[in-house]
């Protein structure tokens, strides 16, 4: 007999309202971003739907849209593992969020991207950020893991132009860049690089709680670096640690 008082769809989480709940308010989609090995894997796809889940940003980036606000929203691993992205993650949407979940200020507790593994995975960096307005928050970025896997790998955070646009206004909160790499293994790369390759220079960038650093070298055009036609116009570093060690 059917029990007319147990609506089982009522008890199913709603992703979008939980989202809202937690102060996060948009017009756009909410996308999510799992390791495939994670026990709750199938449950966390059955639950927000196989069109906005991915095991990679990429993946979901191309679903996201220009000027909606859309939310990438990326979830630790169980194993607490790095994720490890083939080529570089490219932030390429108009107003895009990407959303460390469970981050705190501890760089020992964000969702990470370490690259590269594998002579499969190389890029000439780690993260590209082309797209105006764009947000990246709680995530960690740790730099390539052995030689083999370095390539052509020249920077760990790039932001510059690209076809896709120029990232006016993007905005980089609680987000850790480290090389774990001696000078010997990594190279010459740099933490971060700002290539301004428009007339004005990127405009309104903004670093927040931000941690930028490396291990055991000193890369040679410094932890940020600055160059394209133009610098960067109004650039901000709002409480934010760099840390060069060279020992």
């Amino acid at each position: 007999m059917k029990d007319i008082f147990r609506n089982l769809e009522q008890y199913q989480i709603d992703p979008l309202r939980e989202i809202r709940g937690a102060g996060i308010v948009t017009n756009g989609n909410v996308y999510w971003v799992k390791s495939p090995t994670d026990a709750d894997y199938v449950t966390l796809q059955d639950t927000v739907g196989r069109d906005r889940m991915g095991t990679a940003i990429n993946n979901v980036m191309t679903s996201a849209r220009n000027d909606r606000n859309d939310y990438i929203l990326v979830t630790p691993t169980d194993s607490g593992t790095s994720y490890v992205p083939g080529t570089a993650i490219d932030v390429n949407k108009r107003r895009v969020h990407i959303i460390g979940i469970g981050a705190t200020l501890s760089r020992n507790n964000k969702p990470t991207f370490e690259a590269y593994g594998t002579t499969s995975g190389v890029d000439t960096e780690i993260m590209f950020v082309t797209a105006e307005g764009a947000e990246v928050r709680g995530i960690k970025l740790l730099g390539t893991s052995g030689t083999s896997g370095n390539g052509t790998l020249t920077s760990y955070l790039r932001i510059g132009t690209a076809s896709s646009g120029t990232p006016h206004g993007a905005t980089f909160v609680n987000v850790d860049v480290e090389s774990t790499q001696a000078a010997a293994a990594n190279g010459t790369a740099d933490i971060v690089t700002i290539a301004g390759d428009v007339a004005t220079g990127i405009k309104g960038l903004r670093f927040e709680d931000c941690w930028i650093g490396n291990w055991s070298w000193v890369p040679t055009n410094g932890v940020v670096n600055m160059s394209g036609t133009a610098g960067p116009t109004r650039l901000e570093f709002v409480n934010t640690t760099f840390v060069i060690d060279a020992q």
